[in-house]
């Protein structure tokens, strides 16, 4: 596989956590480069896990880019999994990565759920946070509504930097 002509997408969230695009999740040399060790992959109908062979811990969530796509479910197991994946990979001080085919959306929906539920952020503040290390992200509005109904769940109060 010819990477040179690639153009890399990943932006660093905080030490040893990342997102990216597709091109980062399938290049052994990003993985490699960053110490990737765990990969959350939020578009396995389109992305393949290339890595399992080798190693490479993956949580995949089959989430598509569709208003009629529903991230959490009631019992809030996606959420535990989410969690739990991250935890044990930063405990542990390996690298993670989490992919969406662009990185602009499904991937941030991830640490956008991290956050809200790690820190207790509102939607906003974890937004404005993903924003001030990836500039060029686009959450759907369709997705939006569904972590703002998350964060009610949560009763996180808005917050912001201010």
């Amino acid at each position: 596989m010819d990477y040179g002509s690639d153009i890399i997408n990943i932006s660093k969230i905080k030490d040893s956590f990342f997102i990216g695009d597709k091109i980062s999740g399938i290049n052994l040399d990003v993985l490699i480069q960053f110490k990737i060790s765990h990969i959350i992959n939020t578009s396995g109908t389109e992305i393949l896990n290339y890595f399992e062979s080798i190693g490479v811990e993956y949580l995949t969530l089959n989430w598509v880019e569709s208003p009629s796509q529903i991230l959490l479910d009631s019992n809030d197991i996606i959420v535990d999994k989410i969690m739990l994946f991250i935890s044990e990979s930063l405990s542990r001080g390996e690298g993670l990565l989490i992919i969406s085919v662009k990185g602009k959306d499904r991937c941030c929906i991830v640490v956008v759920i991290y956050l809200m539920k790690k820190y207790s952020w509102s939607v906003d503040k974890c937004i404005q946070y993903i924003k001030s290390k990836k500039e060029d992200i686009e959450i759907e509005p369709y997705f939006i509504k569904q972590l703002k109904e998350y964060e009610k769940k949560l009763n996180i109060k808005s917050n912001t930097w201010n």
